[in-house]
């Protein structure tokens, strides 16, 4: 298996070696050797920064929230072999094992995001001096938000990455603390009323981070509606500009507010009840916003 893997390694190295290698003649036959390099220095350091990260997010989650009986020393499960108790120490197998998965979704992530190491670039890049005077500098906005060109060609797509890189991480994370809560603490504790349960903290705390992450998804998500194609206009529709977007804020804020009190729960006493009452504001929200659109396109705009 190691063999097999240091192959593959070798052939992957190789080719990629191959292929900067070719880039960086062509570029030099034109007398852009420094284009090149900055390229490639750029996707270096985007690689590197998400990749790191995620492996800190991801293995440092596993760590934090695996309970005692999956840590080292720790007996995982007893089964009983003629009669006799026999336990079974998963915890150092466990331990090896994420950190295998960390690594691989360390490397999948910086490569994902490497691939768009350019929008990174237009990101730390863009300003003032890359866009026409009065567009940069906030004179020249759009109706909707007020936002300048320079921010939905350089700082919106950069956003956009950042935050489904995050709710990726969000997800996982907060399925692992719930996992470690069914297998180590048995389901018969996960009840939606009753006393405080110590192990549901890994789970309130990443709850709060899925929730932080899907109401920065839902914010940013309402830029998007510029780009919206439709019968015979591209952009925002009068429901949407009257209705929609402002709803689309309440949901984001009430998911925010969700998010602060999953996190609170953590701390102060973490129930079951608590954490799924969280997101209710921003789900009733969610539906009576798209009510109101409804009726507005139904009985406002249909007619005129």
């Amino acid at each position: 298996m190691l063999l097999l893997v240091l192959l593959v390694g070798s052939w992957i190295a190789a080719s990629s070696g191959v292929s900067y290698y070719v880039d960086a003649l062509w570029f030099a036959s034109l007398g852009y050797t420094d284009v090149f390099w900055k390229s490639l220095n750029i996707q270096a350091l985007v690689f590197a920064t998400f990749a790191t990260t995620s492996f800190l997010i991801l293995f440092g989650a596993f760590l934090a929230l695996r309970p005692a009986q999956f840590r080292e020393g720790g007996v995982g499960f007893v089964l009983i072999i003629s009669g006799q108790p026999v336990s079974l120490p998963v915890g150092p197998v466990l331990r090896q094992l994420a950190l295998i998965v960390a690594l691989v979704g360390a490397l999948a992530a910086g490569v994902a995001l490497m691939a768009d190491w350019s929008v990174f670039a237009l990101w730390w890049y863009g300003g003032p001096g890359t866009v026409p005077a009065g567009v940069a500098d906030g004179r020249a906005t759009d109706p909707i938000f007020g936002r300048s060109i320079a921010f939905y060609l350089f700082t919106l797509p950069a956003w956009e990455l950042v935050v489904s890189w995050l709710t990726a991480l969000a997800v996982v994370t907060c399925a692992l603390a719930v996992f470690f809560v069914l297998v180590g603490s048995g389901v018969r504790r996960v009840r939606l009323g009753g006393r405080p349960d110590p192990a549901l903290r890994g789970v309130a705390l990443t709850w709060a981070a899925v929730l932080l992450v899907f109401a920065a998804r839902t914010y940013i998500g309402r830029f998007d509606r510029l780009f919206a194609d439709h019968t015979i206009f591209t952009g925002v529709t009068y429901t949407e500009a009257h209705v929609t977007l402002t709803g689309m804020l309440v949901v984001a804020v009430l998911l925010a507010i969700g998010a602060v009190i999953a996190a609170g729960c953590a701390f102060a006493g973490p129930r079951i009840g608590w954490l799924i009452a969280a997101p209710l504001a921003a789900a009733v929200a969610f539906l009576v916003t798209g009510i109101v659109g409804a009726y507005t396109n139904a009985f406002i705009v249909k007619p005129n």
